[in-house]
């Protein structure tokens, strides 16, 4: 037995759209000395701090965060200029509404400063839903990449692929890490609000769980304008964070007892009531493709609909009916009927 390999396949005929995204995953082929044995996915988080830096560096996230940032300093350009506050003191009053904190302490007087209040609240709230809905929805991808990742994994004993139960170790030390990022600037947090504000411990450490939370009781303040300063970013930071650290746990939880469920599913024995329900043709015989399928579906990976959607897309462009595409019939024909617009 040979060693195992896994190259990634780099011809521009056999290139995935959005493989060389980084932290993407491209095919791959394995091979047992000269012997292409499979195809596996090939984890870009290989190298994981290019992978990191190019995803926290993506132009979605950049954009976001320059537009949230824009729209704060014009609501506090706004309330500097129209309320006579400070600058300072316009920014952080923004910042407890673009984080929904509200502490109450600082408000508008004049009526029209309240009418443009009614319409920065709205396009606040959206900008926040914006950003965090699309953190959460790259936790997804990062869980989905490890899914499969966990499903395809070779074996470093057999080379074939193996289920991953539960947790993984790399899942927890991530949880660990984050936990422990967030951990350090809340109590980098707390420090600050006792040092330059003169808050106690306890009260700074009570007002900023209150504020990462966006709950905003208002009975504790900064009151320096120095503090207000740094504290309109750090309100934004800080609840974001929150989020996200919430979002990994729920998402880590959720992938692992998915895995635990398919593992479960794969350990079970074959009877006869699963090999009929399986057996889609009906011939007597299960093919990889069927037992692939049924297995997903059975898993709530994909549902029938999708399948039957996927199979009468299929159909469609198999114009000669033998069940196979080749060249003569890539020619696009519009699914009509299957898609809707």
């Amino acid at each position: 037995a040979g060693e195992l390999e896994t190259d990634a396949l780099t011809s521009s005929r056999t290139a995935v759209p959005g493989a060389m995204r980084p932290g993407s995953l491209e095919l791959g082929v394995t091979r047992r000395d000269s012997t292409v044995v499979g195809v596996v996915p090939v984890d870009r988080e290989a190298h994981p701090l290019q992978s990191r830096v190019f995803e926290a560096l993506s132009s979605r996230t950049v954009m976001i965060l320059a537009v949230v940032a824009t729209h704060l300093f014009l609501g506090a350009l706004f309330y500097s200029l129209y309320e006579g506050w400070s600058f300072p003191n316009a920014l952080y009053f923004t910042a407890t509404i673009i984080t929904t904190v509200g502490y109450g302490d600082v408000a508008p007087k004049r009526r029209f400063s309240r009418v443009f209040s009614c319409v920065y609240v709205t396009l606040s709230v959206c900008f926040v839903f914006t950003l965090i809905s699309y953190l959460i929805t790259q936790l997804i991808e990062r869980n989905m990449k490890k899914l499969v990742q966990g499903v395809t994994e070779p074996s470093a004993t057999n080379g074939r692929a193996v289920m991953h139960s539960g947790w993984t170790k790399n899942e927890k030390h991530d949880l660990i890490a984050a936990t422990m990022l967030f951990v350090a600037v809340l109590l980098g947090s707390v420090w600050v609000f006792v040092c330059f504000d003169g808050m106690h411990t306890i009260d700074a450490l009570y007002f900023v769980l209150i504020t990462s939370s966006t709950i905003g009781l208002g009975d504790f303040t900064p009151t320096h304008e120095g503090v207000r300063l740094f504290a309109a970013v750090w309100m934004v930071v800080i609840t974001v964070m929150l989020s996200w650290l919430i979002g990994r746990w729920v998402d880590v939880s959720a992938a692992a007892s998915s895995r635990s469920a398919m593992a479960k599913i794969l350990r079970e024995p074959m009877t006869a009531r699963m090999f009929d329900r399986m057996d889609f043709d009906k011939d007597g015989r299960l093919t990889r493709g069927e037992y692939i399928i049924a297995t997903l579906v059975r898993a709530e990976k994909v549902s029938q609909h999708d399948i039957d959607v996927i199979n009468a897309a299929f159909e469609r462009r198999d114009v000669n009916g033998d069940g196979q595409l080749d060249m003569s019939e890539l020619t696009y024909r519009p699914l009509v009927n299957i898609i809707e617009p």
